[in-house]
Parts: C-alpha cells; structure tokens; sequence
C-alpha cells in the first residue's frame, strides 16, 4: 500500500513534492520498523533527507526531522560512526531554533551522548552534559529529560551517587514520567538507601497501580522488587505483574512482560 501510494504521488505530483517525501519516509518507516528491512529502508531515508536539503535548506523543520530520522536509523544499526556528525548536526540547529526550549532537543542531545559513549569518548559525553546543563537549565523543570539522560550515562560509568541526584531532581520535575522511577529505584537500592526505597516502592503503587501499559506495569513491577524488604504491598505489585502479561501482546515486548510473571 506504502509504495503504492508513493508510485501514485511520483506521478502526479513530482519526485520531490514535500507529500512525495512523505510518502518515502512512510515506505521506509514500514519497511524498516514493521518488516525489518533495513537495507529497504536505507535508501530511502537518505533521499528523503537529500531532497529536502534541496528543496527547503537544511533549517527547515521538514529537513530537520528527516536527518533526526536517519541519525536515528544509524544509531539503531549501530553505525555511530556515522550517526555521530548527524546528531551533532541535528543538536545544533534545534538549539539555534529552539534556544529556550530543551524539551525540542533533549532526545537527540542524550543520543548523541548515547552514541559518544559507545564509541567510548567518555569525556565527550560528560562535556556535552556539562556545557547543556548549566545551573540555570537545571533549575528548570524542562532540563527532566537532559538530567535523566545524564543520569544513565554517569550510572554507565559507575558514578551513582551523582546519577542519584540527577534523577532524584528529575523525578521532581516529572512526577508522572516511568522513566525516571524506573532508574530511580535501582539506584536506591544499589546506594542501600533502604528508607528512601521504600518510600520509592509506596510512590509507585500511588503513581502507577493502575496502569494497564504492559511495559510500565512490568517495570514498576520489577522496580518493586529489588530488595526483599521494601514494604510493599505485594498484592499490589502482582497485579502489576499480571497486567505485564495480560496486557501485553506485542511480539517484542512478550519474553520480557512474561520474565515479570516469571
């Protein structure tokens, strides 16, 4: 149907019309995420890029989101060779675009920080955290996403006392954001912060309990069950489990919501 529809707008409309474009960046979604065609989807996600470099400059928004689509390809087929001068490119304008507004760019800044540590180049990453999140930003409720991201990196490297306080602070910024519970509480437990556990475990059944997103259920569940004594009512804590497995039917997704059950 994807290419179907891209034929058709190649006829009438042009290779290089912005709904042709989006056309190739559908085909090349559905063939890389549902049919695992990556090779597909390769070619496609570069033209789409190329066309729109053309076509509207490379500060068009348009533009934009195709190199955030094709850095992102690459960091999944672990090219970040590649990958890495899209992300910081990417990085860039959104920052000059959007100078007051994290929210914008905090996902490609942690990638590009993700891809900086995998290539190994540590102090890249930490200066990149540092030089972002300076103390006004952190003051700021819209810094939750560069304070967690921070805070897995420094987790990476074994430097929990000051992941803890990265998303300690995030969490207050995003009370209802799984993501930071979620590496909230292994770090509590990790620090042997047993009070303060099971405080985390008692705020997660409040927050979470009734969640039936089988992914956040089975990690809330999992998050619950770190240390033996953490309080926590494990009535509540199965019903999470159960919901993992009932809940969840994505193919992907299954072995881990099942090993929730376990």
């Amino acid at each position: 149907l994807y290419r179907r529809v891209l034929e058709g707008r190649e006829h009438t409309l042009g290779k290089e019309h912005p709904k042709t474009l989006d056309s190739v960046n559908l085909l090349a979604y559905c063939l890389w995420l549902k049919k695992g065609d990556t090779a597909g989807a390769e070619p496609l996600l570069r033209r789409a890029l190329e066309a729109r470099e053309r076509t509207l400059g490379k500060e068009h928004p348009d533009t934009l989101r195709s190199e955030d689509d094709l850095a992102f390809f690459l960091f999944y087929k672990r090219d970040y060779a590649e990958a890495e001068p899209l992300f910081r490119d990417v990085l860039a304008l959104k920052r000059k675009a959007w100078p007051t507004e994290p929210g914008r760019w905090a996902d490609a800044a942690t990638t590009l920080a993700q891809v900086l540590s995998r290539e190994r180049k540590h102090a890249e990453a930490q200066r990149l955290y540092d030089e972002l999140l300076t103390p006004e930003m952190r003051s700021r409720p819209e810094s939750a996403g560069l304070l967690r991201g921070r805070a897995e990196f420094l987790t990476s490297l074994g430097q929990s006392q000051q992941a803890l306080a990265d998303i300690v602070q995030a969490t207050e910024f995003e009370p209802g954001n799984h993501l930071n519970y979620h590496l909230l509480g292994p770090l509590l437990a990790a620090a042997g912060e047993a009070e303060p556990y099971r405080r985390f475990c008692q705020q997660v059944i409040a927050q979470f309990g009734g969640t039936n997103d089988p992914v956040i259920a089975a990690r809330m569940a999992r998050d619950c069950l770190i240390l033996p004594a953490s309080g926590v009512d494990l009535t509540a804590v199965g019903k999470l489990a159960e919901t993992a497995v009932v809940v969840g039917t994505n193919p992907a997704w299954l072995p881990y919501v099942q090993f929730t059950k376990g």
